[in-house]
């Protein structure tokens, strides 16, 4: 089972004992890379796309912390990079000869197991993703298990401008907004409009970010919201209408919602 692991370099007698020593005597810190001791094994039998696994015992699994573009249904097209996600989660599954290891047991509401994906060889599937720019972070609480290496995968990515970050479309202006699906976008934000189940800060062109009250209770308790009014920001989730013909980004946990000055 991969685990997190300390690399000591020793040579000799005295050496090897002082490596055994310190393995049996220290604690090591584990790679949030790599999947955690208890996760569990399982067999895939096929890669729907790039976020999602079929297993052998019929089981659905979401792969939690990355969104992969879309793929075309019904005729409609692909997104950009959905295949290329897909073939890429494909060739990580074969050369793990189709065995992974999930952390996490939650479902979804339609069903899928929700859990981060790994295997002895990549460790993180979804960084591996983010690396190659063929995701984006997704951060949907309380399922942060794999968020600090994956946001540095995407970071990564975005710095090298691979991938979906190649040609610019990425993040969207706020003021063109005008699809649904998963997005990340940046503008310039109004003020606040705190009300009795949420707040709704106001961006140019009807675009909003929203915020339940529950959410901000339990994840934003040390953040001053002042700080995003007014400001440049850049937010990602999942799209949704608001109002008419208005578009929202309901936001559940700070990593979602920045800041920016570039």
């Amino acid at each position: 089972m991969p685990s997190g692991t300390a690399v000591l370099h020793a040579t000799g007698a005295f050496g090897r004992l002082f490596a055994l020593w310190l393995l049996g005597c220290a604690a090591v810190v584990a790679d949030p890379c790599l999947a955690p001791p208890m996760a569990e094994t399982v067999e895939v039998r096929r890669v729907v796309d790039g976020d999602t696994l079929l297993l052998n015992d019929g089981r659905r699994v979401r792969m939690v912390g990355l969104d992969a573009p879309e793929l075309g249904r019904d005729g409609t097209p692909h997104a950009p990079y959905a295949l290329e996600a897909r073939a890429h989660l494909v060739t990580l599954v074969e050369l793990a000869n189709g065995q992974v290891f999930l952390s996490g047991d939650a479902l979804d509401r339609y069903g899928r197991v929700l859990a981060v994906a790994y295997s002895e060889r990549h460790g993180d599937l979804a960084a591996h993703l983010l690396r190659n720019g063929f995701a984006f972070v997704a951060p949907v609480p309380p399922n942060l298990t794999g968020s600090p290496c994956q946001r540095t995968a995407e970071r990564q990515a975005r710095d090298a401008g691979v991938g979906v970050w190649r040609d610019g479309a990425v993040p969207v202006d706020a003021t063109q907004l005008n699809a649904t699906g998963f997005a990340v976008v940046r503008g310039r934000s109004g003020d606040w409009t705190v009300r009795r189940e949420d707040r709704l800060l106001s961006f140019r062109g009807g675009f909003r970010v929203r915020i339940r009250n529950t959410d901000a209770e339990r994840w934003f308790n040390d953040i001053d919201f002042e700080r995003y009014a007014r400001a440049q920001v850049e937010v990602r989730g999942w799209v949704h209408p608001w109002g008419r013909g208005g578009r929202a980004i309901t936001v559940q946990h700070p990593a979602a919602i920045e800041v920016v000055t570039d």
